[in-house]
């Protein structure tokens, strides 16, 4: 009668604490309900400054979200009166490399920049023990 109240015990929190660390490297169920909106310098639209753009990053807005994904890559265009006059691919991270920062002194105010093609990882894994990649969106600012 002992041994089955201490095997029952047993059992109990082993399962209990295997249920809890699967949990723990999993996406929480609401990560859907936030918002994937991308900002760079803090701005989803409208005018940005070179040297913001120089110093800044991509990033979300949602501060839940920020922190559960990481932005691996993106596509910088620049485009002036409607015509693309360049693009660029950033394959490893959320900021902006040295090409794209010099390719941007080149341009004046008006100049429209987008951000697309943006690919976001979570730091968490899904129920298959992979890290889930999304898309980000897209983010167009004009150069003032």
């Amino acid at each position: 009668m002992k041994q089955n109240i201490v095997l029952t015990i047993l059992f109990y929190f082993s399962s209990h604490l295997n249920s809890f660390s699967q949990t723990a490297t999993k996406l929480p169920a609401d990560h859907s309900a936030h918002s994937a909106t991308i900002c760079f310098a803090g701005l989803t639209r409208g005018e940005i400054s070179i040297d913001d753009l120089a110093s800044d990053s991509l990033h979300y807005t949602d501060a839940f979200l920020d922190s559960m994904a990481t932005i691996k890559s993106f596509h910088l265009t620049i485009t002036c009166n409607g015509q693309v006059l360049k693009y660029l691919e950033n394959n490893s991270g959320n900021k902006l490399t040295g090409e794209m920062k010099e390719a941007l002194t080149q341009f004046h105010s008006g100049c429209n920049v987008v951000f697309d093609g943006i690919k976001f990882v979570y730091k968490l894994r899904d129920e298959h023990g992979r890290h889930p990649a999304e898309d980000g969106g897209r983010l167009k600012l004009t150069l003032k």
